[in-house]
């Protein structure tokens, strides 16, 4: 028998599992994304980077943007327009 776990509770579970990494294995797993990224035929074809502000234990994007800006690409995040509208703002 398969237990069914609703979105909201493994969202819950997994935002608490990031929460309990120390920050060095925060720190470690950002950097490892951010060489694995880089590594790619999509960042080197790319001129423009799209981020998010990291919060709640959430991946940190700050080894991605440094990169971005050391290869002069452009990097921009996402903003909610009062009408409920999703853009991206350099």
């Amino acid at each position: 028998m398969q237990t069914v776990v609703r979105k909201d509770d493994l969202r819950s579970q997994l935002r608490a599992r990031r929460r309990a990494l120390a920050d060095d294995v925060q720190a470690m797993h950002a950097s490892a994304v951010a060489a694995q990224l880089t590594a790619s035929s999509y960042w080197r074809d790319a001129n423009n980077i799209a981020v998010y502000i990291a919060t709640d234990g959430e991946l940190d994007t700050a080894p991605v943007v440094d990169a971005a800006r050391a290869q002069d690409k452009r990097v921009f995040l996402p903003v909610i327009r009062p009408n409920t509208s999703l853009h991206f703002r350099e």
